[in-house]
């Protein structure tokens, strides 16, 4: 009997313990469930790459235009990554060539980009020598037509003086979207 007592004895002593522990547990508080902290971190900054200006009218002009163009920052956008191509031969590369936010924005998506800048060099209005110089930003998520600064120089010499000052103001105020 001596032994069927001490089983007995052990089993109430771990049945108490067991509801000593429980009650004990069910006492308590629960946790206060941890609450996020308020943090709104900016959003990553925009991939940019930008494409070079073909060289092939106005050579010292162009030169000049991409040197500006691989210094220019634009708000919210990281450093920009130089294409291997010029805008032209990038669409020709997808074999989209229009002059449209859909191909601009195919042309964007092949580069990997969220936005697009580039420049234009043509011949101007109002004489042989006078050079129209246009900057464009394309932001290729959103899909809208490009904001695009243009300015007529009246010779060579005055585009590659002044196209400087063109790039670098030209989308000083871009922010998030262009």
């Amino acid at each position: 009997m001596s032994a069927r007592f001490a089983w007995a004895k052990l089993f109430l002593g771990l049945a108490g313990a067991a509801s000593l522990c429980a009650g004990a547990c069910a006492s308590r508080h629960p946790p206060a469930p941890a609450t996020p902290q308020a943090t709104t971190a900016p959003p990553p900054p925009k991939r940019l790459a930008w494409l070079p200006v073909d060289v092939l009218d106005a050579p010292d002009v162009a030169r000049t235009m991409n040197e500006h163009l691989a210094r220019l920052k634009i708000p919210g956008a990281a450093d920009g990554v130089k294409a291997a191509v010029s805008l032209e031969m990038a669409q020709l590369a997808i074999e989209c060539t229009d002059p449209t936010p859909a191909c601009y924005r195919a042309v964007g998506r092949s580069l990997g980009a969220d936005q697009m800048l580039w420049g234009e060099l043509r011949r101007g209005p109002t004489s042989k020598r006078s050079i129209r110089i246009a900057l464009a930003l394309f932001d290729v998520r959103a899909g809208t037509p490009p904001r695009r600064v243009e300015k007529t120089f009246d010779d060579p010499r005055a585009a590659r003086a002044g196209v400087g000052a063109l790039v670098d103001g030209a989308f000083a105020s871009a922010g998030a979207t262009p």
